[in-house]
């Protein structure tokens, strides 16, 4: 039933299952730029020095979704793309902070989950606008897993399936969607709030290695922090 049901991969053996997905992007002001003066790629987000000290996003040594981004933008761009964060003096900081200094002006643009531009927009009136990077957004599947009962101390198998099951009922991908997430089912067009289609971001998806990021996280978030997070 999986396999026609999703979109995203799973495991064929029945312990994890994708719920929801999250979408790295970037994000401005459009009440004090406009797009032509900012950035249109993940690239030039790092590498355009007229950018220098007005731009922040998260930390990968404290976030999950950002060390999944910056795994796909060292794989795409190497190391020297966090070199070029650490010289155009990117700011590491949370979500909200960096939010609210688009507001204020003091970031021209910053690295963020969609979901937080989509919720600001929704449920505050703001005009903070999304920019899908040309060079690819990063979706970033987050699963709910089922722990096997010889290695639980729960042993609890029926609860757990009944959570999945629910988390992939119709009535689950609308609470996700309600999130501002994006919906796991295949074949869905329905969108969060003020978002685009799935399957559009999906052919640009830049696509993160998620054996390296498991496997080379320590040597990925050391890199991080020799050019970014210490400067």
């Amino acid at each position: 039933d999986a396999a026609s049901k999703l979109r995203f991969e799973y495991d064929t053996e029945g312990y994890w299952h994708p719920v929801r997905v999250c979408n790295m992007v970037l994000a401005y002001n459009p009440e004090l730029k406009t797009p032509d003066q900012l950035p249109g790629t993940f690239y030039d987000f790092a590498y355009d020095t007229s950018l220098k000290g007005r731009t922040s996003m998260g930390n990968p040594l404290t976030s999950g979704t950002t060390m999944a981004a910056v795994a796909a933008l060292s794989d795409l761009y190497g190391y020297e793309y966090f070199q070029k964060l650490g010289e155009n003096g990117t700011m590491i900081e949370s979500g909200s902070t960096a939010l609210a200094k688009l507001e204020t002006g003091e970031c021209d643009v910053i690295m963020i989950l969609e979901e937080s531009v989509l919720k600001k927009r929704a449920e505050d009136g703001s005009k903070l606008s999304v920019i899908y990077p040309e060079d690819g957004v990063i979706l970033i599947p987050s699963t709910v897993m089922t722990v096997a009962e010889d290695r639980s101390a729960n042993m609890n198998i029926a609860a757990c399936e009944a959570i999945t099951d629910w988390l992939l009922s119709e009535a689950g991908q609308e609470f996700v969607l309600a999130g501002y997430m994006h919906s796991v089912f295949a074949g869905s067009d329905k969108v969060p709030f003020d978002s685009i289609s799935t399957e559009e971001l999906i052919k640009s998806d830049i696509g993160v290695d998620w054996v390296r990021c498991y496997t080379q996280r320590e040597e990925i978030q050391n890199e991080f922090q020799n050019y970014v997070t210490t400067k």
